[in-house]
């Protein structure tokens, strides 16, 4: 899989930062596949940045993929919007043993990042908080920022702000509990069919939601004539396109992995034809972001056309999935 690029997966991004032995390309997808994020997605009409949003919560998906690849981790947060003393000092006392991963946070308050709070607010995002300073902390932020020093009260204001619908709570902190028992995150024939139903379940349970799938794709397209009237749509969608973009060469690649693999040899054309609908998919996305860019030659008409086979492609996919998503793996070969 070849891209050249800013990753949006900050979550895995920041969740491999506590495990800097496992620090590779390689396994950065093999842990953002195992979240199941990429698998499923949801239209949220009025809110730019989640428009086409993935229909697994990136902070659920961080402990999928601690689950598959079994790695210790213990995870604490408290109520969403409380400003809570108890959570610094429990993130300070966490700190005097290892690095800890934070977030969903607000990005938009992160002061150190050039003009964030005009081009990130209500973003969620991840990063390590390596140590505690006198007056704050220094973090490791995936946004191209390694080692980066940001006060005690802008951090605490990034984690109480009450404009994320992402997360359980504010200040969710995890910890990595032992390292030295990783045995790495290679995806073997157990791991990959556990992701491989996870994927199932999103694209079945996105297409039964009254805005996921296929379902809100054509929504969007119904609406997206009032909506490209909005220029905070526009900024949303060139941020929300590419990230589709990824989210569908990530899943191209498990996909292959899947047909590489003796378990699935009796349905690899159906899998195949998953390969080719995601194809079609993020090039029709690809198609789209261009459109967007070229915002003086908007034309309603084209982009809803191009919505509605990307839905067509969406329904094709859920489809697949329902016909052999909760097939245990010894059965695979039998059912088919």
């Amino acid at each position: 899989m070849l891209y050249i690029g800013n990753m949006v997966n900050c979550h895995s991004q920041a969740a491999l930062t506590l495990l800097m032995k496992q620090l590779s390309f390689e396994n950065l997808i093999y842990f953002e596949i195992a979240t199941s994020v990429p698998f499923g997605l949801v239209y949220k009409p009025g809110d730019p940045n989640r428009i086409l949003d993935s229909y697994i919560d990136p902070d659920i998906g961080i402990d999928n993929a601690f689950d598959i690849f079994s790695i210790p981790f213990e995870i604490k947060y408290w109520n969403k919007a409380v400003d809570s003393k108890s959570a610094l000092e429990q993130l300070d006392d966490w700190l005097k043993f290892s690095p800890v991963l934070l977030g969903p946070i607000n990005m938009g308050e992160l002061d150190y990042l050039p003009q964030g709070n005009m081009l990130y607010s209500g973003i969620d995002h991840y990063i390590v908080v390596i140590e505690k300073n006198v007056n704050g902390y220094y973090i490791s932020d995936p946004e191209g920022m390694p080692f980066v020093y940001i006060s005690r009260q802008q951090l605490n204001k990034a984690c109480i702000s009450g404009q994320l619908e992402e997360g359980r709570g504010s200040y969710t902190i995890r910890r990595v509990l032992n390292e030295a028992w990783i045995d790495g995150l290679a995806l073997d024939d157990e791991r990959l069919d556990m992701v491989r139903r996870a994927a199932f379940n999103n694209y079945m349970n996105a297409s039964l939601h009254p805005n996921g799938g296929s379902n809100g794709l054509r929504k969007f397209a119904d609406d997206i004539e009032c909506q490209l009237g909005k220029p905070s749509v526009i900024a949303g969608l060139r941020h929300v396109l590419t990230n589709r973009i990824q989210r569908s060469l990530i899943s191209i690649y498990f996909f292959k992995l899947l047909t590489e693999r003796a378990i699935y040899r009796k349905i690899v054309g159906k899998i195949e034809q998953i390969i080719e609908n995601h194809i079609r998919q993020q090039r029709l996305y690809g198609v789209f972001l261009l459109h967007i860019c070229g915002k003086d030659n908007i034309n309603p008409a084209v982009i809803k056309e191009i919505i509605i086979d990307i839905a067509i492609l969406e329904e094709s996919i859920a489809a697949y999935a329902n016909g052999f998503r909760a097939c245990p793996k010894s059965l695979v070969d039998e059912i088919y």
